[in-house]
């Protein structure tokens, strides 16, 4: 195998030689494999914290605890949502949904229910939010005359929900 050679790259004639080409392809490879790793965990030290939205428990949603913003306006909330709903869905728990309760915490989840003024048995939605897995569920419940409609979202399977949450979502364990 010849030690050397000449390439042409776009008009220019560059020099290389065979047995430092294996050398760079290999250095080339770590630094790809590093520049990925590296970027994989940007994405994640950039992603915003959960853990202070601990500090919702017992506040209605609509409050502006965090600066200016309400809990569905705060970066990591707003986010979630937008993964898993529609723009109807989004104004249907940001505007039209305006009857709130407080968010109430269990463990390590966060509830948040809301309901259409004047209609809450009839059309409602309960969101759930667990900290720790930094995942997020969302049921909208409506009934008409005709029938009865249940709407599930979640950034995860409706099994990974603690089973005293889907109890209170269902009203009987997911078989």
């Amino acid at each position: 195998m010849p030690q050397g050679g000449w390439i042409q790259l776009e008009g220019l004639f560059k020099r290389y030689s065979f047995v430092n080409y294996g050398i760079s392809r290999l250095f080339c490879q770590i630094g790809v494999v590093a520049a990925v790793l590296v970027s994989a965990h940007t994405l994640v030290a950039n992603e915003p914290s959960w853990l202070p939205l601990e500090a919702w428990k017992g506040h209605y949603p609509s409050e502006h605890l965090t600066g200016s913003l309400d809990f569905f306006s705060t970066d990591v909330i707003k986010g979630a949502l937008s993964r898993i709903l529609d723009k109807q869905d989004i104004e249907l728990l940001g505007g039209t949904y305006e009857v709130e309760t407080p968010i109430e915490q269990q463990g390590d989840v966060l509830i948040v229910s809301k309901c259409k003024p004047h209609d809450c048995p009839a059309e409602n939605a309960t969101m759930v939010v667990d900290i720790t897995s930094r995942q997020v569920w969302v049921s909208f419940f409506e009934r008409t005359p005709t029938r009865v409609s249940v709407r599930c979202y979640g950034t995860e399977d409706l099994d990974a929900l603690p089973a005293a949450i889907r109890l209170r979502l269902f009203g009987a364990p997911l078989q």
